[in-house]
């Protein structure tokens, strides 16, 4: 229970990665504030977090987009557990649209919401926190295609590379504050989001093959990782990037003789050269 009491908020809680660490924060004893726009399934997953932990959980109606929403989440957070002192402001999402038909529109909703949003979350919870003098834990939730290429999806990699840096930003200036701010980058991971493509056998087969734990992630997994850096275990850890992606990013450039991460590993010390299985054209 290293979060004993401690309250936390969690955007975009009500699926995938956030309900995932909204559970896992829960578990190590956390009061969790399920924020979200879905305000039935916050509340939902409040509820399963109480059930489940027999921790307190509260679920908010949230649209990070507008700053009136999150000033009443904050407000409602400190009227209900009295303080703030872990944010994993996660809530975005991603769309699948070819760089030339990116419309104007499609790419400002894009950068309102995953980038916008989150310097507006991270600032009204960042000036509760400094007010209450008591330092705090900020996660941020990028992506791998912060730093590498996503066909179809040059507005959401804009929109999440200027969230990376935004954390670090903020990890330097709110240091003095006692605050630290770290940044995860998820790969692909198991959620509502991924699923329907996942469910592709093509699809699913290609993220197992370019992935060296031959698999997808799962939302528990990232959760883990939220709960920790929110834990006083990861006191001196600040403004750093985490890749949660199984090995996903690790550069293959150029991969002469790319290994085939779904067949398993032979462990056959007479014979090195056939340990390791190869893609074959």
């Amino acid at each position: 229970m290293r979060l004993e009491n401690r309250v936390a908020i969690v955007t975009g809680g009500a699926r995938g990665i956030g309900r995932g660490a909204a559970l896992e924060l829960a578990k190590d004893g956390a009061r969790v504030v399920v924020a979200d726009r879905r305000a039935d399934e916050a509340k939902a997953v409040a509820e399963r977090i109480q059930q489940e932990t027999g921790r307190p959980a509260l679920g908010l109606a949230m649209e990070q987009t507008k700053p009136e929403d999150v000033a009443r989440m904050v407000e409602a957070t400190v009227k209900e557990f009295g303080e703030i002192d872990i944010l994993f402001a996660n809530a975005g999402f991603s769309r699948l649209v070819p760089f030339l038909d990116i419309t104007a529109e499609q790419w400002q909703r894009m950068i309102d919401v995953n980038l916008t949003g989150t310097f507006t979350v991270c600032q009204a919870v960042a000036r509760q926190m400094v007010a209450q003098k008591k330092g705090g834990r900020m996660i941020v939730t990028a992506s791998v295609m912060a730093d590498f290429n996503g066909n179809q999806q040059a507005h959401y990699c804009a929109a999440k590379a200027g969230v990376k840096l935004l954390g670090k930003c903020m990890a330097a200036e709110l240091g003095n504050h006692r605050i630290t701010v770290n940044v995860i980058s998820p790969g692909v991971i198991a959620t509502e989001m991924t699923t329907p493509l996942l469910e592709e056998p093509g699809v699913a087969n290609m993220v197992r093959a370019v992935t060296p734990l031959g698999r997808w992630g799962e939302a528990r997994e990232v959760g883990r990782l939220v709960a920790f850096l929110a834990s006083d275990d990861a006191a001196y850890i600040n403004g750093q990037v985490i890749n949660v992606d199984g090995g996903q990013s690790l550069p293959l450039v150029p991969p002469w003789r790319p290994l085939d991460y779904t067949e398993p590993y032979v462990v056959d010390w007479e014979t090195p050269r056939q340990r390791y299985p190869f893609v074959r054209s």
